[in-house]
């Protein structure tokens, strides 16, 4: 829940606004100093300490009931060790289990759907549509959710079992992000020319 209030707050204060692109990083920047700075006013609400303990208590839980897909943890330290591992943690949480990684049906499953999120993604970059205002606004919503949850699941959760299951509820925004990039009559007409050749 706490991860939506970026993507919210973006979203009422751009309602009106002529620059809402500014709006969006204005908020994701007031957002970062937030969370950094959190414990100062309040006690426990460190957001790193309260990161790596799930991390922490992640790893344990996964040894001790011997995990099958636990991958390597990239230890919470810092912010700027965070910050830049976080092309890690969107990669763990969005396109992990890579093909042919894991050891069981369900598991090499999963790791189609990630294929399949990673190719959408590259199809809807490659033939990209102009949106409109409201669209863009919509897009911007749902890229804030999918960046800030997305690597809260990637940092903490090192088991790609769990990530599979923790990642569902980004499942329905990343499909309206593809929805809103993707030019589907321009990527038609494409498709047609190459049956015709």
């Amino acid at each position: 829940l706490l991860s939506l209030v970026p993507a919210l707050l973006f979203w009422a204060l751009s309602e009106g606004a002529k620059r809402w692109r500014l709006v969006f990083f204005g908020v994701h920047g007031l957002a970062l100093i937030a969370a950094v700075f959190a414990d100062v006013f309040y006690p426990a609400g460190n957001f790193l300490y309260v990161l790596g303990k799930k991390q922490t208590d992640f790893i344990n839980v996964a040894n001790k009931q011997g995990a099958g897909s636990l991958i390597e943890a990239v230890p919470i330290t810092d912010w700027s060790s965070f910050i830049f591992h976080l092309p890690e943690y969107w990669i763990t949480t969005f396109f992990r289990p890579f093909l042919g990684e894991g050891d069981s049906l369900l598991q090499h499953l999963c790791s189609v759907e990630s294929f399949l999120c990673l190719f959408l993604l590259i199809i809807a970059l490659i033939f990209r549509r102009e949106q409109t205002r409201d669209e863009g606004r919509l897009m911007m919503f749902s890229i804030s959710f999918l960046m800030v949850l997305g690597a809260i699941i990637g940092a903490t959760v090192p088991v790609l079992g769990a990530v599979v299951r923790y990642k569902v509820p980004l499942l329905p925004f990343f499909g309206l992000l593809i929805a809103l990039l993707i030019d589907d009559r321009f990527l038609w007409r494409k498709m047609k020319t190459l049956r015709s050749k």
